[in-house]
This record gives C-alpha cells, structure tokens and sequence, in this order.
C-alpha cells in the first residue's frame, strides 16, 4: 500500500471515529471545486484585512473620528482583522497541505485552529452587540445617552469581548480536546462532532455553553435593539414631517430639537437626525448580511448531524460553500462600516 492510500486510510479511520459514519471512496472533490472556493476564500481575506486595517487607521489617525461609538467600531475591526487575518488563511493552508502532501498534519493543530476560530466569532459577535447597543441607547435614550459615555463604561464593553470568549470557549472545547473528537477529516477540515442526541459525549452540554452566549445571545440582543432603533426613527421621522412650524417651547420628545431661526424647522435639524441614524442603518444592513449567509452554515454545518454527516461524506463541494457564506458572514460588518467611516471624512 502506497503512502497516500495509508494516509486516506488513517484520516478515514479517525473521521469514523469521530462521526461514527464508514466512508468507503475518497472524498469527491475536484481541483475545480477546491481552487475555486480557495480563490472566495482569499478573496475574502483580502477584503476583509485590507478593510479593517483602514478602519483602525482611519479612527486612530483622525481625531474627529475617535468617539466613544467609533472606538467601539474600531475594537470589532481589530477582532475582525484577527480573524480574517489568520482564521481564513489557517484554513486555506491546511486544506491545500492536506491535498497535496501524504505527511500527516498534527492534530494539536486542528486544536488551535478549533480554539481561535470559535473564541475570535465569538468575539466578532460580542463587538457587533455592543455597538448595537451603543446605537440603541444614543437613538432610544438619546437624553441619557451622555451619561453612558463615561470611561468606565466604554472599558467595560471593550474589554468583556477580548476576556469572555477565550474564557468560555476553553471550557466548551477542553472536553473535545481531551477526547481528541477535534480532528481533522479526510478533506482537510479541522472539525468536530456535534450530534446533539448523542448524550454520551455531551454535544448538547457543548451547545449550550458555546452556542449559546456566542451566537444566540448576542443575536437576539441585536435584533431587539435595531427592531427598537428602526420603531423610533419612524416615529421620528413622522412627527418631523408633521412640524412644519416648530414651536419655542422645549420638545416632549429628546429627539425632536427646536428651532428659532424665523419659527421654521431648518432642513439642518433633519440632516443631523439623519446623520445620527445612517451608522445604525449601515451596521443593521452588515447585521441583516450577516444572518442570511451565517445561519444557514452554522444550522447546517453544526446541528443537523445527519444531513451535515451527509455532505461531508457525499457532497464536499456544498461543505465548501458553505463555509464560504459563514466566512462572508463574518467579514460583512467591518466593510460596511469602514465605507462608511471614510465617507464620513
């Protein structure tokens, strides 16, 4: 037996293990198939690291920029840098050595790379909550919103996704990693098992501590925030075009501001209310990318065991584009917002 049909063997041996699932033929993916999603991939690796990079340098450098709201875009920028820089590359490299070479690749790799990539998403997803909430409290609560731009505060949402994440995805991946269930499968992806009606490994203890607070959480909290920032606006925008004389008193509303100039709103009131606005329309378009490529992979590639099983034996080409749209995903808010910031200026 030659040195790639024993390297086929092993890989198949240790994907068996894992899945529980006999692959008998080669994984059926063509050169096509392989260079084309690697090209997305790099594509998306350019993009995404020349995008945040001139998001931290554009905030950084300009000094009208550095607001507590944009110190908040640039935190998710350099988490996004991170993982567009290493994540997408890591997982090039590894798929292309794993096809070209019959050396086997180390295991402890597939561990680190299982450990940045869930600990950096997770990360990615806890930034884009706390700029939602930025723009939920400076839209909603806009008459509080100067009391929350304190220091402490600030601290607080940026440094709880740089110490939260690496700490609960450790816990949730020990047990994976001590079991050696993180493995690398015969088409060159570091992965791991997650049948959650298999209660013997706990795959749905792992859910619920990883799943859970990293994806679900902040998802929901950022849904209910633009859901609440889109009903205020509207609102707004309502009672402004009914104003058209606007009074000398104080406004009931902390959105609406008065003006004196000859008794008539100013078109200049509107544009700064629509300045105030255009970053949360930006970041919930980025968000509303990121569900419609994100959770059909992550649906299927983490929870439905036997039609992901399914496509990792039979279909590795639909395995690879859905990979694609989770890394799309994830690359989608910097971009944006980053286009935005130097329209800006």
């Amino acid at each position: 037996m030659d040195l790639a049909a024993m390297h086929f063997r092993n890989q198949t041996d240790i994907y068996s293990e894992i899945t529980g699932i006999k692959s008998q033929n080669p994984p059926n993916i063509s050169d096509l198939h392989l260079y084309i999603w690697t090209s997305l991939i790099l594509s998306i690796f350019t993009c995404g690291s020349f995008g945040n990079a001139l998001t931290i340098i554009s905030i950084f450098t300009t000094k009208k920029l550095r607001t507590h709201s944009n110190l908040l875009v640039m935190n998710m920028a350099v988490v996004d840098l991170l993982l567009s820089g290493i994540i997408y590359p890591m997982k090039v490299i590894i798929m292309l050595v794993h096809r070209s070479s019959s050396d086997d690749i180390p295991h402890s790799l597939c561990h680190y790379y299982g450990f940045l990539s869930v600990a950096l998403t997770f990360s990615s997803n806890m930034t884009s909550m706390s700029i939602a909430l930025n723009r939920f409290c400076a839209i909603v609560y806009a008459n509080k919103y100067y009391n929350l731009q304190r220091l402490p505060v600030l601290l607080l949402m940026i440094l709880i996704p740089w110490i939260v994440p690496p700490a609960i995805s450790a816990l949730g991946l020990m047990q994976r990693f001590a079991n050696e269930s993180f493995a690398l499968t015969e088409i060159g992806f570091c992965t791991f098992n997650l049948d959650l009606h298999n209660e013997e490994d706990n795959h749905f203890g792992f859910m619920m501590a990883v799943g859970i607070p990293g994806l679900f959480i902040p998802t929901i909290v950022i849904a209910v925030s633009y859901i609440a920032v889109y009903a205020k606006v509207r609102r707004v925008r309502q009672n402004l075009r009914r104003s058209i004389y606007c009074p000398l008193k104080k406004s009931t509303d902390a959105e609406l501001p008065t003006a004196e100039a000859s008794g008539f709103c100013m078109p200049l009131i509107i544009r700064r209310f629509e300045h105030r606005v255009r970053g949360a329309r930006m970041m919930f378009i980025c968000f509303s990318a990121f569900c419609i490529t994100y959770y059909p992979a992550f649906i299927i590639l983490s929870v439905a065991h036997e039609l992901r099983s399914n496509i990792l034996i039979e279909q590795p080409p639909l395995l690879l584009w859905f990979f694609g749209l989770y890394f799309t995903g994830c690359c989608a808010n910097p971009v944006g917002e980053m286009s935005k910031r130097l329209h800006a200026t």
